[in-house]
C-alpha cells in the first residue's frame, strides 16, 4: 500500500531531522572526549573526566527520550480526541442531513429524473473509536 504523499513528506522531513540530531549528538560527544583528551591532565584524572562526562550523556540520552516519549503519547491523545470530535461532528451532519425534508425533496427528485433509488438507509454509528 503506498502512502499519500503528504505523508511522505512528512516522513522524509522527520528522517532529515533525527539524521540532524543524531549528527550533532555525535559531535558534541566526539568534541567532549577530544577536549578531556587533549586536556593537560593526569591518566587517572582524565578517565575519571571521561566516565563523568559519559554518565552525564547518558543521563541526558534517557532524559530526551522520556520527554520524547511524553510528546508523542500526547500528540497520539490530541490527535485521537479531534478525529473522534470529527467523526462526530461528520455523523450528526450526516444524520441531521437524512431527516431534512429539503435534502429528501432533492434525492426524490433526483430518483424521478435518473429512474434508480437512492439507498438513504446507510446507517453511521456514533461511535467507532476502537477502529482507531
Amino acid at each position: 500500500m503506498t502512502m499519500p504523499r503528504r505523508f511522505e513528506a512528512y516522513e522524509e522531513n522527520n528522517n532529515n531531522n533525527t539524521s540532524a540530531l543524531l549528527t550533532f549528538v555525535l559531535g558534541a560527544a566526539a568534541g567532549v572526549a577530544a577536549g578531556m583528551l587533549l586536556a593537560p591532565s593526569s591518566g587517572a584524572d582524565t578517565r575519571r573526566k571521561i566516565a563523568g562526562a559519559a554518565n552525564d550523556f547518558a543521563g541526558k540520552a534517557g532524559e530526551w527520550a522520556n520527554q520524547a516519549g511524553t510528546q508523542f503519547n500526547d500528540l497520539k491523545s490530541t490527535a485521537t480526541s479531534t478525529i473522534n470530535d470529527l467523526k462526530n461532528t461528520a455523523t450528526s451532519t450526516i444524520n441531521d442531513l437524512k431527516n431534512n425534508p429539503t435534502v429528501n425533496k432533492v434525492v426524490e427528485k433526483a430518483e424521478q429524473i435518473t429512474g434508480k433509488t437512492i439507498n438513504r438507509n446507510t446507517n453511521y454509528p456514533s461511535d467507532q473509536s476502537e477502529n482507531i
